[in-house]
């Protein structure tokens, strides 16, 4: 089977698929060492350090970071997938001096895991975790 993210192909054997859709579980771990930094008017910068195997229970497709504009409900959530080996990226192109709300998981074939969960602002450099 070939697992296809934003810059990398990654070819898992089929029987670790088929065995992983069997055995496999949501992660029990958050991503740990999570930042959330408000990088300008219009970014925020989101890192994370390397979910500990023991806590993928299955294999780790990726990670998930999910955010919104806190505005109260309903959130309009927007979805960046990014691979098992991706640990950061930069949000872009948000609203100006804004509140949002963004959540990390790592990913298996079940679904996402334990969340990280921040609210940030966009407005100027600082550190919000």
């Amino acid at each position: 089977m070939v697992c296809n993210t934003a810059t990398r192909t990654h070819t898992i054997p089929i029987y670790l698929v088929s065995l992983d859709l069997f055995l496999s579980s949501v992660p029990s771990q958050s991503p740990p060492n999570t930042v959330v930094r408000s990088t300008s008017s219009r970014t925020i910068y989101v890192a994370w350090g390397p979910i500990n195997q023991a806590y993928v229970h299955g294999i780790l497709l990726g990670y998930e970071v999910r955010f919104a504009k806190d505005e109260g409900p309903p959130l309009t959530w927007e979805t960046r997938s990014l691979g098992p080996d991706t640990r950061k990226i930069t949000l872009r192109d948000l609203w100006y001096f804004s509140r949002y709300k963004i959540v990390v998981c790592a990913k298996t074939s079940k679904g996402c895991g334990k969340e990280y969960s921040a609210i940030s602002y966009t407005w100027d450099d600082g550190e919000y975790v």
